[in-house]
């Protein structure tokens, strides 16, 4: 087991850095393609809508979309945690393992790569911490040994879609556990603004496999995926004239 793990960390580490390579290519070819842009638009060479510059804003949003997909493929054994009660001092890879059990998914500390609270602390308006039952807990962002047990975790934490932070033990008022997928930040937005869009026209399902996204206006209707925000006015706006 010890052997296979360190194979699998050596791995691991090596897809890193070739991801790192490779994204600090694409960023390069992205730079130097947005300055061409900016040159061509500058010079008035061409007017904004010409071929050439409507070609090369085509290529730099493939580029960034290739981008946000190679960045979302990184993050396959990730999960995003959130109304996890936060304390001063605390171990989140044990308040991690705890939530594991309550979902009924045996999880050692040694499963997970690492466990940590993002975004900033919630302040007062004197610029002080608010006392730790008071304010809102950031989200946890945390990686596993395997994607197995990241898709065990999301399925258990789907049957237990009520779990809250009273069953974990901890006080104030209970809040809802919510366990998903850790999303990139153009895949995060992107999907805030389809559940926005499905909540104002009352559509049932907005859900992400595999870091896609996906909606559905009701059961045995089509499955829309939503990959750009050009998908959101093509899938919402389409719906509407139907």
């Amino acid at each position: 087991m010890r052997r296979e793990m360190a194979l699998y960390m050596a791995e691991l580490r090596e897809y890193r850095q070739e991801m790192s390579e490779w994204r600090s290519d694409v960023h390069k070819r992205l730079d130097s393609l947005e300055r061409r842009i900016e040159l061509v638009e500058q010079r008035q060479e061409n007017p904004p809508s010409s071929p050439k510059v409507a070609e090369l804003e085509m290529v730099v949003s493939q580029l960034k979309s290739e981008l946000n997909d190679r960045d979302q493929e990184a993050l396959l054994t990730d999960l995003d945690v959130g109304n996890l009660p936060e304390t001063t001092g605390e171990n989140t890879v044990h308040t991690v393992t705890v939530l594991a059990t309550k979902l009924g998914v045996q999880l050692s500390s040694a499963d997970i790569v690492f466990a940590e609270r993002v975004g900033a602390v919630e302040r007062s308006p004197t610029g002080d911490v608010t006392a730790a039952e008071e304010r809102r807990a950031r989200r946890i962002v945390v990686r596993l040994a395997r994607r197995d047990l990241r898709d065990e975790l999301l399925q258990a934490a789907r049957v237990r879609r009520t779990l809250s932070s009273t069953d974990l033990g901890a006080p104030g008022a209970p809040r809802r556990v919510y366990v998903n997928e850790r999303l990139t930040r153009a895949n995060r937005a992107l999907f805030h603004q389809a559940r926005e869009e499905c909540r104002r026209l009352q559509w049932r399902y907005s859900w992400t496999k595999r870091g896609r996204i996906f909606v559905r206006l009701a059961d045995g209707k089509p499955v829309h995926a939503i990959r750009t925000e050009a998908d959101l006015t093509r899938v919402f706006n389409s719906a509407n004239v139907g």
